[in-house]
């Protein structure tokens, strides 16, 4: 399938990917999926099992909410735009996730499955150490924030 060359371009803008070689650009593009959503539908229900995978938002955003467990309210953890990344690349980790993703506006990205992701760290260890570095970059820029959110009650 052949990807937008838009939305290719804003792949390796966004993510910052303009200096990877022929090889892993060819290699990531032939497992990546384009992936849209409409606004105020759910890419997955807290308590849900979803298959996992990351998506990479270059349109739209995506806001997390958790159910209060006090009341049917729920309380938006976080608001992700373009050149986030969500989900989760683990094939073996099954488990139901902790919070609903609800789209906010129309999203436009990539879709990565776990599998795909998996196979390109084995088959292309240099690309797979890049991804890897990138998404711990995401999840501790998650981490602060959901500290600094966190010590904001105290």
């Amino acid at each position: 399938m052949s990807l937008p060359n838009h939305l290719v371009e804003e792949l390796w803008r966004q993510y910052q990917l303009e200096d990877m070689p022929a090889e892993h650009r060819e290699a990531l593009l032939a497992r990546l999926r384009p992936f849209r959503l409409k606004a105020g539908k759910f890419l997955g229900q807290e308590g849900e099992t979803v298959p996992n995978r990351l998506i990479c938002i270059l349109r739209g955003r995506v806001r997390l909410l958790k159910k209060n467990r006090f009341d049917d309210s729920r309380i938006v953890l976080g608001v992700f735009g373009p050149g986030a990344i969500i989900g989760d690349p683990w094939e073996d980790l099954q488990e139901p996730i902790v919070a609903s993703a609800q789209a906010m506006e129309d999203l436009e990205g990539f879709l990565l499955e776990a599998s795909d992701f998996e196979e390109l760290i084995e088959l292309h260890p240099k690309l797979g150490i890049r991804m890897l570095k990138r998404l711990y970059q995401v999840y501790m820029r998650r981490r602060r924030h959901m500290l600094e959110r966190l010590a904001g009650f105290y």
